[in-house]
């Protein structure tokens, strides 16, 4: 980040510049100034009628409903050989429900010693439920029965991330730098980002700023819905290109960290080329084995979404949980073949 600083000043410039500020304030105390003084901008009148001053109250009426919901975390690491805690990392956050669940980055939290949540600038201790380091999700849970501000935890309202769209408004709340509450505008730049890290995860892509700290922090509609949880910006040392993870694998993926303490992904068993979908291998043993996948079958459909390549398919199989059953369509020597598979635990 780039820092610009103001020039030092020497004893005798400030002087100069303490006499004549002296000097402008006393000649302005004898007369007021007559420049400009009798005008108003016309528009100001009707300022309240215009389309965008509509919008900008909106902007306002979604950060006064977030006051509450967007908390600011803050984590200790133990040190092993010094036996104490040291300052590790801040965060952002937000509350899933009144019982004290709340959600964050999983790089936020992972490998602290303890964890504090600020609401409203108080801060209360936290235990984190699970982590799943694939996803870069955390679920914490502060216990409901401390003495809150506004006496309840105030949950977020979610939005239905499949029905977000390009251009759509999309707006960042968190706290970067630890600089708390601060709120961004954007748009929606793109859907569907597959190719940061694991191929099973997806992103929106925003150009509202995120900056360091605003991580696990929402993105929020003009609806006053979160579609997505702000995770990272990419940067060659320019603003960077924000992105979220959409808030349908949020609400996903920590439903399985509550229940379960961890994430329990469909495995289906076989391993396809990168490009295109035939099968160059299947594990002994595993779901695709017991009914008959082969080596140089080409996956065609899954619960009848058409497979192109590895990452739709890992999209399609992913989320769904151990036990799940899914129907694959496949050819087989260019004829069609249909089989139902039982998926297992991915390991």
């Amino acid at each position: 980040m780039k820092v610009i600083s103001l020039p030092f000043r020497s004893g005798a410039a400030r002087r100069l510049s303490y006499g004549l500020l002296t000097f402008l304030l006393a000649a302005g105390s004898l007369q007021a100034a007559p420049f400009l003084s009798n005008r108003k901008s016309p528009l100001k009148e009707d300022a309240s009628q215009t389309q965008v001053h509509v919008v900008q109250e909106r902007f306002r009426r979604i950060y006064d409903l977030y006051r509450y919901s967007v908390v600011f975390i803050k984590t200790d690491l133990l040190e092993k050989n010094e036996n104490r805690s040291v300052p590790a990392g801040l965060g952002s956050g937000f509350i899933l429900s009144e019982e004290g669940f709340l959600c964050t980055n999983a790089h936020v939290v992972m490998g602290a010693s303890s964890v504090e949540v600020i609401i409203d600038r108080r801060a209360y201790p936290a235990k984190v439920i699970g982590v799943d380091a694939m996803t870069d999700l955390a679920l914490l849970k502060v216990d409901p029965t401390v003495p809150l501000k506004e006496k309840k935890f105030v949950p977020i309202y979610p939005g239905d991330s499949d029905s977000v769209r390009v251009g759509d408004f999309a707006l960042a709340l968190g706290n970067p730098f630890g600089l708390d509450r601060s709120f961004t505008l954007g748009i929606v730049s793109s859907v569907s980002r597959s190719e940061l890290d694991h191929p099973g995860n997806n992103h929106i892509q925003t150009d509202a700023a995120i900056h360091p700290g605003n991580s696990g922090g929402p993105l929020i509609n003009l609806d006053g819905e979160v579609i997505g949880m702000n995770r990272m910006i990419v940067s060659d040392g320019g603003g960077g290109i924000g992105f979220a993870i959409p808030m349908n694998d949020v609400l996903r993926v920590v439903e399985e960290l509550r229940l379960h303490g961890k994430v329990r992904r469909g495995f289906l068993g076989v391993q396809i080329e990168e490009e295109g979908t035939l099968v160059t291998g299947v594990i002994d043993g595993g779901p695709a084995a017991k009914v008959g996948i082969r080596t140089g079958d080409r996956i065609v459909r899954v619960d009848g979404q058409t497979v192109k390549n590895y990452r739709e398919l890992i999209r399609i199989v992913g989320p769904k949980p151990a036990g799940a059953r899914i129907v694959i369509e496949l050819l087989r020597d260019g004829k069609p073949l249909k089989l139902s598979v039982t998926l297992g635990e991915r390991p």
